[in-house]
């Protein structure tokens, strides 16, 4: 049973899970795109976005998330939504952490009944097994999508292609109150907000099967080595491993 199997972690973690470990895999079908989970005690990243709205639900200890000047906190039992293209930066704990994500296309599915359900059934089962979590996702699915209130970059002030000096003059800003605001608005710096821009289109790419190679070259990256740096510290993964799931 998944979470059965996950809160038993702290029994046989070793060294190297308690400092975070970090998975993902994708089931069949639906508007679930994937699932991640998480192990560990330095759970932290950077801060970064996903296209996808994240579902979080913790199964042992706790998660806390960065969003704006926001901290938000979830429990075991508990489940919280970072709807898709929200920055935001997951911080350490001071103990284990095991958690999973599923992160679900938006628009696709009743959230909040869905939130609701998954904390319900933990009370009275924790050891819900990855069948039964699959059938409670595709239970609140929406049989017509609604339009997304929040995309990816929606919303993100005066992004355009090209060095940050060309949207700071296309803003009639200098590239430093360029950056300022954007900086404020958003919580990421506009140069950042790019990188992450390329780095969801390499999950997509490594999602589909692409060589690790041929997605750094597509997605603006240096070489293999530059997206595999980028893609650990913010991803938790090397793209090989992220690829595999």
């Amino acid at each position: 049973m998944l979470m059965h199997r996950l809160s038993n972690h702290n029994k046989r973690c070793s060294p190297l899970e308690s400092a975070g470990l970090w998975t993902y895999r994708r089931p069949a079908g639906g508007g679930l795109v994937e699932i991640g989970t998480v192990q560990g005690r330095e759970v932290a990243l950077p801060p970064h976005l996903h296209d996808e709205d994240q579902l979080v639900f913790v199964v042992a200890g706790q998660r806390r998330f960065l969003i704006g000047e926001t901290v938000r906190c979830a429990r075991a039992g508990q489940a919280t939504l970072i709807p898709a293209g929200t920055p935001h930066r997951s911080l350490s704990e001071s103990s284990d952490v095991v958690c999973i994500n599923l992160y679900l296309a938006p628009g696709c599915y009743a959230v909040d009944n869905l939130m609701a359900d998954l904390s319900r059934r933990w009370r009275s089962d924790p050891g819900l097994d990855e069948s039964s979590l699959l059938w409670l996702v595709d239970a609140h699915q929406i049989a017509t999508p609604e339009p997304s209130a929040t995309n990816a970059g929606e919303g993100l002030c005066d992004v355009r292609p090209g060095p940050v000096w060309q949207a700071a003059r296309a803003a009639g800003l200098s590239r430093e109150g360029y950056s300022r605001r954007f900086t404020r608005l958003h919580s990421i710096p506009p140069a950042t907000f790019r990188m992450l821009m390329q780095l969801n289109a390499a999950r997509r790419l490594l999602r589909a099967g692409q060589p690790i190679a041929v997605v750094a070259a597509e997605t603006g990256f240096s070489d293999q080595s530059h997206l595999g740096r980028c893609f650990r510290r913010f991803f938790g993964v090397t793209p090989g491993r992220y690829r595999a799931g």
